[in-house]
């Protein structure tokens, strides 16, 4: 199988060719930039399918702790639990101090 790289920019635009293919490894470099689940960019990572993924980021978590919820979401949806569970359990609680 061919060696594809690709831009986050090409990820959205060229999106229906680049997940309508399985790859064996996807590695996301500067993960940070799929930080925000709601984005097209964060939708298209997660529709690609592969057989490895990998998530590299210097910067996991810039703001939010749902920064890494969404990581996480991306790499192995469910992990984590929801996006509204995640918030309630972890993400609410940390940042009020109370955890």
């Amino acid at each position: 199988m061919p060696l594809r790289i690709t831009r986050y920019g090409l990820l959205v635009q060229e999106e229906e060719a680049l997940t309508s293919r399985s790859w064996n490894v996807i590695t996301f470099d500067e993960a940070q930039a799929l930080k925000n689940p709601t984005t097209k960019r964060s939708q298209a990572a997660r529709a690609l399918k592969g057989e490895g993924l990998v998530a590299l980021s210097g910067t996991p978590i810039e703001n939010h702790l749902i920064e890494l919820w969404s990581l996480f979401h991306v790499l192995n949806p469910g992990l984590l639990g929801s996006y509204q569970g995640f918030k309630e359990r972890f993400q609410g609680p940390i940042e009020r101090g109370g955890a």
